[in-house]
């Protein structure tokens, strides 16, 4: 998510706020009062969770600065990634504001920041770093970024399923220890990156010595992928 801080009092008003919105939904984001002055919210894996969400949040971030600096105004952002506690009014209508690490962190970043600009966390900023253009911020203990190259079409950093691929290694480990098969099912909305964590399992297989094998299922499922190792 980002924290977007408006530095600058014509931000606030209404003609110019809703440009903001509307830059953010262009990207995917949903903008939110914070409730805390000139601090916003956007968030992005709304109503689900995208493997490129990370990836779209950080062109937003310098769309807007790009608008900003168009207009002669000031924007401090704080891009923050995690887990998100949102608060609905009512079951079926946008969320009113959020709470959770990202939260926290993307705050973090806006309020150390020695300047206007997008600043990013360490985890991020490994994850993304061949493709950005960046410099050390002491304050924060973050990054603030001055660029980004998009990369080829199809292929994204492997962000925020480190956990799930290190249980997938543990099954690999036991694999190869005890010489019997495995089945493990994984399951989730669609585009939230099943398929990005069997590839790089398929990767580790290779690489400790496995068979990598991808059957397919029918048609009516064909979102659902297994991956078959053998030693």
């Amino acid at each position: 998510m980002l924290a977007v801080q408006l530095h600058d009092d014509a931000l606030l008003l209404p003609g110019q706020e809703s440009t903001l919105a509307s830059l953010c939904n262009g990207f995917g984001g949903t903008m939110l009062d914070s409730g805390q002055g000139d601090l916003r919210l956007v968030l992005f894996g709304l109503p689900k969770v995208r493997a490129d969400d990370s990836e779209r949040a950080l062109r937003c971030a310098l769309q807007l600065l790009d608008w900003a600096a168009e207009q002669a105004l000031s924007l401090a952002i704080g891009l923050g990634q995690g887990p998100l506690q949102l608060q609905h009014p009512q079951p079926e209508q946008p969320p009113r504001s959020a709470t959770g690490p990202a939260l926290q962190e993307s705050r973090r970043l806006v309020v150390l920041a020695d300047g206007p600009g997008l600043w990013i966390g360490e985890a991020l900023y490994r994850a993304y770093r061949p493709h950005l253009e960046a410099r050390r911020c002491v304050t924060t203990g973050g990054w603030q970024v001055s660029g980004y190259r998009p990369q080829p079409a199809g292929i994204t950093p492997f962000v925020g399923r480190r956990l799930e691929l290190q249980q997938l290694g543990l099954y690999l480990q036991g694999v190869h220890e005890a010489g019997c098969a495995h089945i493990v099912y994984i399951r989730g909305d669609a585009g939230i990156g099943k398929s990005r964590l069997l590839e790089q399992l398929g990767k580790r297989a290779e690489a400790e010595g496995f068979q990598h094998r991808e059957p397919r299922c029918c048609p009516r499922h064909s979102t659902a992928t297994t991956i078959h190792c053998n030693s």
